[in-house]
C-alpha cells in the first residue's frame, strides 16, 4: 500500500517482529497466512493514518519507484482513502463488509461508492490504454 522501499522495509520487519512476539495467539480455526496478512494490513493503515515514516524521513509524498507502470503510478497517487479501499478490494480479495470493519471511520456505502467511484474514474482516465 506504499511506494517507498524504505516504508516497505520497516513495516514488513514491524510485522514480522509482531508476528514472533505474538505466535502463540494464532488461533487453530484462522489460517497462518490470514492472521499474518491481518497484522500487515493493520500496522500498514496504521502508517497511512498517522503518516508517521513518512516524518521520520522528513517526506510528505509517495515516493515513486522509476521502474512503476502508469497503472501503478496512477494507483499510487490516488488519495489515501480511494487507494486502500480499491487494493483491498480489488487486488486483496477483501468484501465490502470485511473492509468496513477495517476501515471503521468510513461506513459501508461510503466504501462501495468510493470504490465504484474510483473503477469509473480509472476506466475514463485508462480507456485509450485498454
Amino acid at each position: 500500500m506504499t511506494a517507498d522501499k524504505r516504508i516497505a522495509s520497516k513495516l514488513t520487519e514491524e510485522v514480522f517482529e509482531q508476528a514472533w512476539n505474538s505466535i502463540k495467539t494464532v488461533r487453530d480455526d484462522v489460517s497462518f497466512e490470514l492472521w499474518l496478512r491481518g497484522i500487515a494490513l493493520f500496522n500498514s493503515l496504521d502508517e497511512i493514518r498517522t503518516n508517521r515514516r513518512r516524518n521520520e524521513i522528513g517526506q510528505t509524498e509517495q515516493a515513486i519507484p522509476e521502474n512503476t507502470n502508469n497503472y501503478d503510478s496512477y494507483l499510487i497517487n490516488l488519495p489515501d482513502k480511494e487507494r486502500i479501499i480499491f487494493f483491498l478490494h480489488e487486488i486483496e480479495g477483501y468484501k465490502y463488509g470485511e473492509i468496513s470493519e477495517v476501515l471503521y471511520e468510513y461506513t459501508l456505502e461510503e466504501i462501495k461508492l468510493t470504490n465504484i467511484a474510483t473503477r469509473e474514474k480509472m476506466l475514463k482516465d485508462f480507456q485509450n490504454e485498454l
